[in-house]
């Protein structure tokens, strides 16, 4: 729903590091970890209230502030993207023809350089 309802970029960083709480009598509750508590702001709120309210009418937001013990959309996003990035490198070191480079030449990788190409 994040990326799907037009929420602008500000609005979807702080909704990414929620988790749902509740919706009772149109008031939807999100939890919002302490750690982030810079990212609720009026505007960035009264943004996301416009939106939701622009798609589906009654609706109320509330977010509250507390220590979250489940991992947010961010959190996940990020443990993918790092997983994924570690596959890529280990995959890319055990190459033969670069093992072969690397024995060749007495180099050694940096393995923070090596990034997926998506223009192949």
């Amino acid at each position: 729903m994040v990326e799907n309802l037009g929420f602008n970029i500000p609005a979807k960083i702080l909704l990414k590091n929620t988790l749902f709480k509740s919706i009772d009598k149109q008031i939807l509750t999100l939890s919002l970890d302490t750690q982030f508590s810079s990212l609720l702001t009026d505007t960035i709120q009264n943004s996301i209230q416009s939106t939701l309210q622009a798609n589906f009418k009654n609706i109320t937001l509330s977010i509250n502030l507390n220590k979250l013990t489940e991992q947010t959309l961010a959190q996940k996003e990020t443990q993918k993207k790092n997983e994924k990035t570690n596959a890529l490198q280990k995959e890319f070191l055990a190459d033969k023809g670069v093992q072969k480079l690397q024995q060749v030449f007495n180099t050694k990788i940096d393995k923070n350089s090596i990034k997926e190409n998506n223009n192949v």
